[in-house]
């Protein structure tokens, strides 16, 4: 498995990107007001990659993204999701686990705690950091389809994005199926 040191600094682990084309998307005063800053693995792959899906599945929202693809306008939505009571009552009785990379499980906690949305994929899973500590760095990258299987990878979300396209977490925990190369699709 690839570990933050591995991909936050060598991002080209994903993949080769092409030059986006794109001003930088993190100076624009608007961006700047928000007051997030996010973790510098996702500004990177941002600003290197653009608006599109890796693995043909999982897409990151970015700064100024069209609708339903605008970090800000969708950590809202996402966020009032966990936010519901219900959903830690519906994982404890069911006994979600979080799954690493290696296979490690361990109780999901959601009351309490602080998450933001990066992205998610079109099969309809949900892209979060679990905003533990003052450094976005060092906050894990969750996956998840809400049900079955919620990925926890403390690497971040460079590491998520390589590790659950190419087979990294146990099987049988992540759609989309594994790829022998994970793909970047530009959508615009």
């Amino acid at each position: 498995a690839y570990t933050s040191s591995d991909t936050a600094h060598h991002p080209a682990i994903l993949l080769t990107p092409t030059s986006c084309g794109r001003k930088n998307l993190f100076h624009a005063p608007s961006i700047r007001k928000r007051r997030f800053r996010p973790p510098s693995d996702y500004r990177e792959i941002v600003q290197s990659y653009g608006p599109g899906r890796f693995a043909s599945e999982i897409f990151v929202f970015t700064p100024r993204g069209p609708e339903g693809m605008n970090i800000y306008a969708e950590t809202q939505k996402f966020r009032e999701i966990l936010d519901d009571p219900g959903w830690q009552e519906t994982v404890d009785e069911i006994g979600y686990q979080w799954c690493e990379p290696d296979g490690n499980e361990f109780p999901i906690q959601l009351a309490g705690e602080s998450f933001t949305a990066w992205g998610g994929a079109s099969a309809g899973a949900y892209g979060y950091w679990h905003q533990i500590g003052d450094d976005p760095d060092d906050w894990p990258a969750i996956y998840t389809d809400l049900g079955g299987f919620w990925l926890y990878d403390r690497g971040g979300l460079a590491s998520l994005l390589v590790n659950a396209p190419t087979g990294q977490f146990p099987p049988n925990t992540i759609d989309p199926s594994v790829a022998e190369y994970p793909a970047f699709t530009r959508w615009f």
